[in-house]
């Protein structure tokens, strides 16, 4: 019971100092707000709510209320803001449901952001807000961010072995002089850059992929088709000629009858006369009158 009231107390602390930092931002700011949502990279949600890769879902929800509350089209003068929550509205059951896939996902936020960029401030944060609170999701992302890190950390050592007085001194520090460049800010935007290209290239060959697997549903229909059409003429063909057999055989008997019968009336060729070895004359007959 404790706990509860001293959660709630906590949140309506919160609450507060979000209500007062909001009073004091200037229009300028949500106008930058809005515009850094429009132009991040639209395939990591991490960057749509300008959050570190190590954020909990506490964090995730946090700067999610923040940044929902400073692109509100009430208290933010964007050009665009109030065609965006109008679109919001649209789009809220949509966007209460359940992400099922975390390609999916990106693949109907790319095409959203595609198609009409007013509705990316805030619908944009919602997306991204679900991805990264759904386990399996975050896990996809974490993923890519671990490889980029590892990318990273292989480059440096490959540049550490040609600095020798950075190579020792990070032997000496034992971890610490690593950790501490992984911290810095020169680090954290190589990361952020190399996570935007491993999340790309994901996303390109999942198209090249999804391309494959439509172009060659597409033969295999056109190839069913095909087929279907042969079969039609075959069996028409046999349907039609099944349907003259009656006549074909009729005129056959017609003929076995009467073929071997000479036509009344035809011209008949003349009656060969032999030679008579005691005439020497051919005989004609002779025509009596």
């Amino acid at each position: 019971m404790g706990e509860a009231s001293s959660t709630t107390t906590t949140t309506a602390y919160d609450d507060m100092l979000l209500k007062s930092f909001f009073a004091e931002v200037s229009e300028v700011e949500r106008d930058n707000e809005v515009t850094r949502i429009l132009s991040c990279f639209k395939l990591n949600p991490f960057e749509y709510l300008n959050l570190p890769f190590e954020a909990t879902p506490e964090d995730i929800k946090k700067q999610y209320r923040k940044l929902s509350l400073l692109v509100h089209p009430d208290k933010c003068k964007h050009p665009q803001a109030k065609e965006a929550f109008g679109e919001i509205r649209k789009l809220k059951n949509d966007l209460t449901g359940a992400v099922t896939g975390f390609r999916i996902g990106y693949a109907m936020l790319a095409l959203t952001l595609i198609l009409k960029e007013t509705i990316i401030s805030k619908c944009s944060l919602a997306k991204a807000q679900q991805l990264l609170l759904e386990e399996q999701e975050r896990d996809y992302v974490l993923t890519q961010v671990n490889a980029a890190k590892e990318e990273l950390r292989a480059k440096r050592k490959k540049q550490l072995k040609k600095d020798t007085a950075s190579k020792i001194k990070s032997l000496v520090d034992e971890g610490k002089y690593d950790q501490q460049y992984e911290q810095s800010e020169k680090f954290q935007q190589e990361l952020k850059l190399k996570v935007r290209e491993i999340l790309t290239d994901q996303e390109w060959r999942r198209r090249k992929m999804q391309m494959r697997i439509s172009e060659e549903e597409g033969r295999l229909k056109k190839d069913e088709e095909e087929q279907k059409e042969m079969w039609k003429r075959k069996r028409e063909h046999e349907e039609q000629w099944e349907g003259t057999r009656e006549k074909r055989v009729s005129s056959w008997r017609d003929f076995m009858k009467t073929g071997k019968k000479g036509k009344k009336g035809e011209i008949r060729p003349p009656k060969l006369k032999t030679e008579d070895p005691n005439k020497s004359y051919v005989q004609r007959p002779v025509k009596r009158g």
